[in-house]
């Protein structure tokens, strides 16, 4: 509040100055006087906003013990001391929340309203006092100005942002910040409203995580329950817009039991991989302190749905773990890469917490601590090639990943071969991957997928994942390279029927002719092609003369056109959760609404 000087008579009133007024008091403004936001990174004061003409009230914190605890859980105030420690924030009379924390931008007293407790922030940041001791030992946060930010953007791979993007702001952690790049994963920099139902506060969080195809294979494992790989592999992350994974996540008081539902069917969540990995995340965020330790004690609900066809050989279960990896990570404010994490309940997964083109290192350790993923080029180092997803079977497939690399490491002689060359092939891929050198690209990605099922054949009993169909679109590719003189297209199979074709974006329109000719769609052909434009060429029927492949009319379900994408992001609106405010799925197995919610 501002003090007004105590003025007993006119007598006593200081004389008034002939000079010009000062501009910061000309307009009856004398600076940011009145109340202040106390709420970390805003900078709002009565004094300012009267000057700039907004209407924002500034509130004092509850006396109710239960709602002033949920204030505080939200703004986090708490001060990091030099040792480390956090040291809790008790608000006295003067401190003040302002109304642009509360939605709606006014704070209501009913408990079922959302504007009951503050949820918007500019900023979730833990204060630090900075002190050349406390830098020293890693305890305080180095500023970084607008300045630094513009000298360290050349610091950003090409065609990155040098720093965060949309929707991300720093949220607390214990450790030092260097000003350096941030990579996409870096989750910390998002903040998350509350829920309110019934009274019971429910944190939520919805994210996207995309699907990867890798080009060196991952299969078989030197631990089984560290997940960890016999040798490191590559992959290209594809494009959400066509194939990803989306999941929401709520704890909240109220849940009685953890619960998953999958694609609108309710599965287990007491399986290994799923503990595993919720294990990885608690624990982590309990050293981090990145959440109210209450949180460890609520039940946890997930809702998760693919718009793409589930264990069919689509790397389902990588975009499925690394969603709900990444979604954990958002709602329990954890901080730095969590590929290691998302790798527990899936191997492939850690590749999908990055865009673009990433390697998955196989580590040397015997904890695991460096078997991780690293970004090699982001989406937008190869903007000319694509990816064409031939969809053979959408049924699940007879042999889990799981248990097919369980047998081929124990029964196949040639796996040893596979693992000796599979690092001179990592150092080719990567070249080639720089180098946008497609024609050896191709051929490394066609060999190593050939390896890969020949080692699973070469198992006892033998693995089969392809099909008649899968070998018949092989012939197709190689008899086009032939004819074409160089490597045009390349394919490669995961576990499963379905092809990957990679090829270069002015070469769609004539390979999707290729594959109409051979394999012609049953129904209607816009209903083939879906994801991008494929453009139409008329078929060189010299070259259609050549390929000595018989026509299959409904061989291939359809066809998904994409090309390499970023990697997991969070969705901010309410009307992308997957859950209702009650906790529960809004959808049916059909896509049909379950329940009127009023979050939207």
């Amino acid at each position: 509040m501002e003090v007004k000087p105590d003025i007993k008579s006119e007598s006593e009133a200081p004389a008034v100055s002939s000079a010009p007024r000062s501009p910061r008091i000309h307009g009856r403004y004398k600076g940011p006087t009145g109340d202040f936001c106390c709420v970390p990174g805003c900078t709002n004061s009565r004094g300012k906003c009267n000057r700039m003409g907004k209407q924002v009230s500034f509130y004092t914190f509850p006396r109710d013990s239960k709602r002033l605890k949920m204030w505080l859980d939200r703004i986090r105030l708490d001060v990091l001391s030099e040792d480390g420690h956090l040291v809790p924030f008790t608000p006295k009379n003067h401190h003040r929340v302002c109304s642009e924390h509360f939605v709606g931008g006014k704070k209501v007293d009913h408990p079922n309203s959302e504007a009951y407790v503050p949820s918007e922030f500019p900023r979730n940041a833990v204060r630090k006092r900075t002190t050349k001791r406390s830098l020293e030992a890693g305890l305080a946060v180095q500023v970084v100005t607008k300045k630094q930010k513009k000298a360290t953007a050349e610091l950003a791979p090409k065609g990155r942002p040098p720093f965060s993007v949309k929707y991300r702001f720093p949220l607390p952690f214990l450790g030092p910040v260097p000003i350096v790049y941030s990579a996409p994963t870096d989750h910390t920099y998002i903040n998350l409203p509350s829920v309110m139902s019934q009274g019971v506060v429910m944190e939520t969080c919805t994210c996207t995580a995309p699907v990867n195809m890798a080009v060196i294979k991952y299969w078989g494992k030197r631990h089984k329950d560290l997940v960890l790989p016999l040798n490191s592999s590559i992959s290209a992350t594809l494009d959400q817009k066509q194939l990803r994974t989306k999941t929401t996540v709520a704890i909240s008081p109220s849940f009685e039991d953890d619960r998953l539902w999958l694609n609108g069917i309710e599965e287990r969540v007491d399986t290994v991989r799923i503990q595993n990995l919720l294990a990885e995340l608690r624990q982590r965020s309990i050293e981090q302190q990145s959440c109210p330790q209450e949180w460890f004690s609520w039940k946890l609900h997930v809702c998760s749905e693919n718009n793409f066809p589930t264990a069919a050989g689509l790397a389902s279960s990588a975009a499925g773990y690394a969603c709900l990896a990444f979604s954990l990570a958002v709602l329990y404010r954890l901080r730095g890469d969590i590929s290691d994490i998302a790798r527990r309940g899936s191997g492939s997964a850690c590749r999908s917490m990055y865009g673009g083109f990433v390697i998955w290192d196989k580590g040397t350790k015997a904890d695991g601590t460096d078997s991780i993923a690293r970004q090699l080029y982001p989406e937008t180092h190869w903007p000319e090639l694509h990816i064409l997803i031939l969809v053979v079977s959408d049924q699940k497939k007879h042999t889990c990943s799981t248990a097919g690399m369980e047998v081929t490491v124990e029964t196949s002689s040639l796996m040893k071969q596979r693992i000796r060359l599979v690092p001179d092939r990592i150092k080719e891929m990567t070249s080639a991957i720089e180098k946008r050198d497609f024609h050896k690209f191709a051929e490394l990605t066609m060999k190593d997928s050939n390896q890969l099922h020949a080692v699973c054949l070469d198992s006892y009993p033998p693995i089969s994942y392809m099909t008649d169909v899968s070998r018949q679109i092989v012939h197709m590719v190689h008899e086009y390279n032939k004819l074409k003189g160089q490597n045009k297209v390349a394919y490669t199979f995961d576990a499963g029927p379905n092809a990957c074709l990679y090829l270069i974006e002015e070469d769609v329109a004539e390979v999707v002719s290729l594959v109409t000719h051979f394999f012609p769609p049953i129904g209607p052909t816009e209903e083939f092609y879906t994801g991008l434009p494929t453009g139409s060429v008329a078929l060189d029927q010299v070259i259609a003369s050549q390929i000595n492949l018989p026509k299959q009319p409904g061989a291939i379900k359809y066809v998904i056109h994409t090309k390499p994408g970023p990697g997991p992001c969070v969705l901010t609106k309410k009307v992308d959760s997957l859950l209702d405010i009650s906790g529960h799925p809004k959808y049916d197995t059909r896509g049909e609404p379950k329940s009127v919610t009023t979050d939207q």
